[in-house]
């Protein structure tokens, strides 16, 4: 990415410590700030734009990521970045939240108009991350939300199936838990 303001930034360093007895202006016209200076600017600032929502997007993905619900109610409420903004993968802020466990961060999310049956690129929705990673807490407040325990993503898998591929690799108890969670929703009928 790059962003004009650094480039310029860049270009306006000072040539030394000590403050010019006058005014450089001829310098401006010789040197590369000057260049940059008097190239023609365009008026479309649509890839400008681009940039600043993806690390905007960025940004919010990562205090989801970590948890920090203050980072992420003041960059949506007060910076204003779209609350289903995607990264790579096309995971927003919730489909961080829900693999790393971050109810609470859910909450402000869901809140805030988040779109918690979005999926991503593999066709995976909250509980499919939350499953996946064994996040019992959240497992539980996506159900209580009428999360389809039954969802099926591009490759065939519930969230049922991907608990009980996490429940091989690692039989802690929040995890077996889970799964056990998870099997008693999918045999509900009713």
């Amino acid at each position: 990415m790059k962003f004009p303001w650094l480039e310029l930034a860049k270009l306006a360093r000072p040539r030394s410590l000590s403050a010019p007895a006058e005014p450089q202006c001829d310098e401006v016209s010789n040197d590369a700030l000057g260049s940059w200076l008097r190239q023609p600017k365009s008026r479309d600032t649509t890839t400008q734009e681009n940039e600043l929502d993806d690390v905007q997007a960025e940004l919010l993905i990562e205090a989801a990521k970590v948890g920090n619900v203050d980072e992420v109610r003041r960059l949506c409420e007060v910076v204003g970045v779209d609350v289903d903004m995607r990264g790579y993968m096309g995971w927003t802020a919730a489909h961080w939240a829900a693999r790393q466990g971050h109810v609470h961060v859910l909450e402000v999310l869901h809140r805030l108009g988040a779109n918690l049956d979005s999926l991503d690129c593999r066709g995976d929705c909250l509980l499919h991350k939350a499953a996946a990673n064994g996040q019992l807490q959240t497992c539980k407040w996506l159900l209580q939300h009428t999360f389809n325990v039954h969802a099926t993503n591009k490759h065939g898998m519930t969230p049922l199936d991907l608990a009980r591929e996490k429940v091989r690799h690692d039989k802690d108890a929040t995890t077996v838990a889970c799964e056990a969670l998870l099997a008693d929703a999918a045999e509900c009928t009713f």
